[in-house]
């Protein structure tokens, strides 16, 4: 049941923050701030069942068909929808031979259409193969969904498909506090956060040039998964050095090379580049409570463009780096610095984002989870053999790299808005970042 009105579910600071990406990147005529979750399964699946799970699912959880709201007390919180607010869309394709081409674009078409109500968060796009084999896409609402909460709702749709889903959704947190309190940690981390923003753009930044666009732009994805023994290979690596467990860096220093080239052949390269890692803030007790929402800080890490050629260098920069930004406790700064931007109206925010850089947010946007939200290994009755993600990426910089682990692989995506990458390029980086992984 919904909570009642002294009960809401006020959003965060970080809810808020993402809720003015989705703001920018539709004035910089992107599709906003969403993403997809392509499951590869074995076999077909009867579209009667999965829209008869999805209406139970609906049901169960009118979060689903909610929107955003201003509470008397100025506070954002999430008002929730009624029964036929939370009817989930659903497309069913049937596709002859095996045809990356038309599937790739069904897919493409379908992360790329936008929502098409206020209460809309979430889709789902089915594409059973004569040859027996389907995928199965869901398109969702960051402001309602993380990655890692995404994968994990598509936990409990799998739950939901073996009559287990009942069991988890009493534990599932429908309401969240206004959080008009401990207003001096607030402002600290609030000036603490102003001043790594004035440190990021003191020595300039390189990215690329983003063009602006009156037309919505799609978002273009360019996929590397590797095989199982190429991902132990890369596991072992990334053992060898830092531990597993310090993976994030060393991923991230994989993914700068690459990037560094593509900057000095298009002429944009400059002293330093300046990339946002999210980082998750689920304990693993906390994965059903906190399925809904954002539950997520950010690391900025600024990597002198001096070291692009030098991997070990470059490895142990991002790495002291982390160590620092984890003892200043600048996750939990950016995080109360979120709580203070609540009161302002999201174009307003969209505008005060831009400030700090000059209107250049990042280099681009990086990502990595290295634990599935989604455990099952099978979906209404058949295996699932991969779990791929295409996020969008906010614009400015339309741009970013997503890597994910699943049943024994890794996945790697890279995300472009149309127009900004030139032919080959988004390939040239793929290839570069997959060198760059296995060696």
């Amino acid at each position: 049941m919904p909570p009642n009105t002294r009960e809401k579910r006020y959003l965060t600071g970080i809810d808020w923050v993402v809720n003015a990406l989705d703001t920018m990147s539709k004035h910089a005529g992107g599709r906003g701030n969403s993403s997809q979750i392509i499951l590869e399964l074995e076999e077909n699946i009867p579209p009667v069942r999965l829209r008869e799970l999805l209406d139970r699912v609906a049901e169960a959880l009118p979060v689903l068909g909610g929107r955003v709201a201003r509470d008397w007390n100025l506070c954002p919180y999430w008002k929730f929808g009624n029964a036929a607010q939370t009817r989930i869309p659903l497309t069913v394709l049937r596709t002859g031979a095996e045809d990356p081409c038309e599937e790739e674009f069904a897919l493409h078409r379908h992360v790329n259409s936008p929502f098409t109500a206020s209460g809309e968060h979430l889709r789902f796009c089915l594409i059973n193969r004569c040859s027996g084999t389907s995928l199965l896409g869901m398109h969702f609402d960051h402001r309602l969904l993380d990655a890692f909460g995404a994968e994990t709702f598509l936990e409990l749709l799998a739950r939901f498909g073996t009559g287990r889903g009942e069991e988890v959704v009493d534990s599932i947190r429908l309401t969240e506090p206004p959080h008009l309190d401990n207003w001096g940690r607030r402002f600290i981390g609030g000036r603490n956060t102003n001043r790594m923003q004035l440190r990021l753009s003191r020595d300039g930044m390189a990215s690329l040039p983003v063009h602006p666009s009156v037309n919505p732009r799609d978002t273009h994805f360019e996929l590397l998964t590797f095989t199982p023994e190429q991902t132990r290979r890369i596991k072992d690596n990334l053992s060898a050095g830092a531990g597993f467990m310090l993976a994030l860096p060393a991923m991230l220093s994989c993914m700068i090379p690459p990037l560094h080239k593509l900057m000095q052949k298009r002429g944009c390269s400059g002293p330093h580049y300046v990339i946002p890692v999210s980082l998750v803030r689920r304990t693993p007790e906390e994965i059903w409570g906190k399925l809904f929402f954002n539950h997520v800080s950010f690391i900025f890490f600024q990597i002198p463009a001096r070291l692009a050629g030098s991997r070990q260098e470059l490895a142990l920069n991002l790495q002291n780096q982390l160590y620092e930004r984890i003892k200043e406790g600048l996750p939990d700064d950016i995080y109360h610095a979120c709580m203070l931007t609540r009161i302002a109206p999201l174009p307003l925010m969209r505008i005060f984002s831009r400030i700090p850089v000059g209107g250049r947010v990042a280099t681009s946007y990086f990502a990595c989870l290295k634990e599935p939200g989604f455990k099952s290994r099978r979906f209404l009755g058949t295996g699932v053999r991969n779990l791929i993600h295409t996020p969008h990426v906010p614009i400015p910089p339309g741009l970013g790299f997503f890597l994910n682990f699943f049943n024994g692989r890794l996945n790697l995506v890279v995300s472009h808005i149309d127009g900004l990458l030139q032919d080959g390029e988004a390939r040239q980086l793929v290839s570069g970042m997959k060198k760059e992984l296995l060696e």
